[in-house]
């Protein structure tokens, strides 16, 4: 995938696209429409989160951390965490 194709990705509601997938770890872009969100849910691996474009709020362990361009986050095993978009978003997700 090209890097242009990430940026000028349309915004539709919620879409989770795998970039990247082999034996190790993944890779995937979520694109979230401002007004939506990432529902809860756990991940089974620790996940590196970073946020590439937009405003979001991350809710994990009963805190909001504010998500701009350039924050990263590391989420731990079998916590619930979820995102809301304040504005159109995208974030990389590698674990």
């Amino acid at each position: 995938m090209n890097v242009l194709d990430i940026i000028t990705k349309p915004f539709n509601g919620l879409t989770v696209e795998k970039l990247l997938k082999n034996d190790s770890c993944e890779t995937i872009l979520i694109s979230i429409e401002a007004g939506h969100s990432l529902p809860k849910h756990t991940t089974p691996k620790e996940t590196l989160l970073i946020m590439h474009q937009g405003e979001a709020v991350f809710h994990i362990q009963e805190e909001d951390i504010k998500l701009t361009p350039g924050v990263t986050f590391k989420i731990p095993v079998n916590v619930e965490h979820s995102i809301v978009a304040n504005t159109d978003s995208l974030v990389l997700v590698i674990r």
